[in-house]
């Protein structure tokens, strides 16, 4: 107030005084705060001031007492990439018209809230190689929590991790479209993004080793041993890429050698189950078969002889062996042979073996070599010597020999068997037979072996005549 008044409106008057008071009213201009509230609830970090409100058009401040004429205004903000805006409230329109009066005081609201990123991941499996699993069986996961599959996926703006947990048998790419190889993944508010994978079956691999064992002489090495996986031909020490499945591995047999079972990744007879990412080796060892020879001895008694096999030692390479027992040789050529015993012929050696028992083997041969051995009938020779110091004129042809009773022929040699016989001569009127010599006892006799060669000798001595005188006296 003013004037006579004071400022509150009090008039002191006296009589007969004449007061003025005077006091001016003003149109009061509304106001209006806007009020910002930011949700930062997934992984947003903004604030109110990072967001610019604007009062009909021109930028203002939040939290500030703004006046406005009375009637109609619009209150609006940026837009903010990430954060998503709530309708306005308050004494403001959702629209953030507002109606205001003189002196009015009013409030306009607004809240922003971060806006989640999202992610897709998405799973190939390529079954090239024998596999049949699915993307289904393949569990992906985000920071490590496990999720789905082709699913949008939440997730706050910042740094995380795409995996997925490792399916013995597949081999995972490096991840792709919007993460790192690795799986890194840096979201940002609002985001929309998409990780890849390709899983791929791994063929399984096989591989035969082969060793060879010449300790007998042979000289194959691996490669002269085709070798086969299924059907088809393989090298040894190769790893193959199979599909998943069952096989059947297989060698040609070479001759001379003895395979063992296979083993290793593979069963005894070859066979062999293959999963997919499996990596297995089968063995399997070659060893020459020594060659082996056998002597064989026929002996054939049919001269007196009583001999046996075991009465002729045989030797392989000098060295003394068995008759009919397998002896264990390495290859290449050996020498047979056998000790001689007096009162037997050796024929060549037969079989396998050439005449003078030389002998070729090769790994895995079975040999048999034979040889007889025949007694050899002794042999006798008579011998006559005739004396003819008293007028005889006898020759050895007149006297006829014998052996064992039947007539033989002087000075010959005449086959006997072993054993004792009995040599004799016919008598002659007037010779005298002396005892047996030579080999002969004094009677004839004689023993004899096989093989032995004898000489029997006698002398027949013509007799002198006597005469005697006889006298008669008469």
């Amino acid at each position: 107030w003013g004037g006579d008044c004071e400022a509150g409106g009090a008039l002191t008057v006296a009589p007969g005084g004449v007061y003025t008071c005077t006091i001016t009213n003003d149109d009061i201009a509304p106001t209006v705060t806007l009020i910002k509230t930011v949700a930062n609830d997934d992984g947003g970090s903004l604030t109110e001031d990072d967001f610019q409100p604007y009062l009909d058009g021109g930028p203002v401040s939040w939290d500030t007492l703004l006046s406005l004429s009375p009637g109609g205004h619009v209150v609006t903000e940026t837009q903010v990439s990430g954060y998503t805006s709530s309708v306005w409230g308050g004494d403001c329109t959702d629209g953030g018209s507002l109606t205001v009066e003189l002196g009015g005081t009013y409030t306009c609201t607004v809240t922003n809230d971060d806006l989640a990123a999202s992610v897709t991941l998405t799973k190939t499996v390529v079954n090239d190689n024998g596999g049949t699993l699915s993307e289904g069986d393949f569990e992906p996961l985000l920071d490590g929590a496990p999720v789905s599959w082709d699913t949008s996926l939440s997730l706050s703006a910042g740094s995380h991790t795409i995996s997925e947990t490792p399916v013995s048998g597949y081999a995972a790419s490096s991840w792709g479209g919007n993460c790192a190889s690795d799986g890194a993944l840096t979201a940002e508010l609002g985001g929309s993004y998409t990780c890849t994978v390709t899983n791929d079956d791994v063929a399984p691999t096989l591989m035969l080793v082969k060793s060879v064992v010449n300790n007998d002489g042979g000289t194959l090495a691996e490669e002269q041993f085709p070798a086969y996986i299924g059907s088809s031909p393989a090298e040894w020490g190769v790893r193959y890429e199979l599909d998943a499945g069952s096989y059947l591995v297989r060698e040609d047999d070479q001759f001379g050698y003895a395979a063992s079972p296979w083993t290793g990744g593979c069963a005894s007879n070859g066979t062999v189950s293959l999963q997919i990412g499996d990596e297995k080796t089968c063995y399997i060892t070659n060893d020459d078969i020594a060659p082996r020879v056998t002597l064989t001895k026929t002996v054939v008694n049919n001269d007196g002889g009583t001999l046996t096999a075991d009465d002729f030692l045989p030797h392989i390479n000098g060295t003394p062996a068995s008759w009919g027992d397998p002896v264990t040789l390495i290859s290449g050529t050996h020498t047979v042979s056998e000790t001689q015993v007096p009162g037997y012929g050796a024929t060549s050696w037969g079989g396998d073996c050439v005449d003078n028992g030389s002998l070729t083997v090769v790994v895995g041969g079975m040999y048999t070599c034979t040889i007889t051995n025949d007694d050899i009938g002794p042999t006798v020779t008579l011998t006559k010597t005739v004396i003819n110091d008293s007028g005889g004129s006898m020759t050895s042809d007149d006297f006829l020999p014998y052996v064992d009773g039947s007539p033989v022929s002087w000075d010959t040699p005449l086959s006997l068997s072993a054993g004792t016989h009995v040599v004799s001569e016919t008598e002659v009127a007037g010779y005298a037979a002396l005892p047996w010599g030579g080999d002969c006892d004094a009677d004839g006799t004689l023993a004899t072996m096989p093989g032995g060669v004898y000489t029997c000798t006698i002398t027949n001595d013509d007799i002198a005549p006597t005469v005697t005188l006889t006298k008669t006296v008469i």
